[in-house]
């Protein structure tokens, strides 16, 4: 989900084209799909003349995954991911994103990915502007 002025501007959820062996490897490509939209969004704002602000904060609820995007080696659980996935460091170090941790239950792009009791629908609708 991506937000500009606070309202939602853009949302997606699908089935990831690969197999992951681990939420790690999951959160990373989905990071990787963020990163391009991100990038997308950023250069439609310049064209519309509404600059942003780099970085554009990305969050997500996986440490590991975001720890994952500001070293510069492949450890031997993420030595496996397809290497197209990495450009997301690259994008780190250029100081065009960078990722920070939400807790899961804060996290509202979940609504999109998973079922959820109706108190966290309820929320998550609230935060991100479709019901009151």
């Amino acid at each position: 989900m991506f937000f500009v002025g606070g309202g939602l501007v853009s949302w997606a959820s699908k089935h990831q084209e690969t197999v992951a062996l681990s939420t790690v490897e999951a959160e990373y490509v989905v990071f990787t799909r963020a990163t391009q939209q991100v990038l997308w969004l950023t250069k439609f704002m310049e064209e519309i003349r509404m600059p942003q602000q780099t970085p554009i904060c990305i969050f997500g609820d996986n440490t590991r995954a975001i720890a994952n995007t500001q070293n510069d080696k492949n450890h031997r659980c993420t030595k496996h991911i397809n290497v197209k996935h990495h450009f997301v460091k690259e994008k780190v170090v250029m100081q065009s994103v960078k990722f920070n941790y939400v807790l899961s239950s804060e996290n509202l792009a979940d609504i999109l990915t998973k079922p959820l009791a109706k108190e966290t629908v309820v929320r998550c609708c609230v935060g991100i502007g479709i019901c009151g």
